[in-house]
């Protein structure tokens, strides 16, 4: 618990800088206003599996929620499945494998590793996001415009 705590406190004061803002304006380039189509799609979704696998996949949700406020509900979830999918990429990449690893370690089981995680970690969890990516662009399961900004019609959500 003592760990979400201050994740959120420092995330919380970091997005206070402007930082993660401008860190994605700056990521996404052109693709910042059109995250629905194919290619941006894919370039948000590495970025965020980027960054989860730096900081954890809860602070850069975190992070993302300061750097776009009025985000469509399509943008959210991708963004959820991309964070959540993304954190089993590496050990640091969530916070459940770093707590199984250290509750193994205390039983004295130490082969719970970033070495022996990876060769499952890695190609499992690409292949899950390129295919959930590849359907979330193929399906939509939620409205692309944004309610708040006044981007929608009535019939669009």
């Amino acid at each position: 618990m003592l760990l979400f705590i201050g994740q959120f406190l420092l995330i919380g004061s970091f997005d206070d800088t402007g930082v993660p803002q401008a860190f994605f304006r700056v990521t996404m380039g052109e693709c910042a206003n059109n995250m629905t189509g194919v290619p941006c799609i894919y370039w948000f979704v590495t970025i965020v599996t980027v960054l989860s696998n730096i900081a954890s996949n809860v602070p850069v949700c975190q992070m993302l929620a300061a750097a776009f406020p009025y985000a469509t509900n399509y943008e959210w979830i991708v963004t959820s499945f991309s964070a959540t999918v993304a954190g089993n990429l590496t050990m640091l990449g969530s916070a459940a494998n770093m707590i199984v690893s250290f509750q193994a370690a205390k039983v004295g089981d130490r082969t719970f590793t970033s070495e022996r995680h990876a060769p499952f970690g890695i190609p499992s969890t690409l292949l899950c996001l390129y295919i959930g990516t590849a359907i979330l662009t193929a399906v939509s399961f939620a409205s692309k415009c944004s309610i708040n900004l006044g981007e929608c019609d009535n019939d669009e959500y």
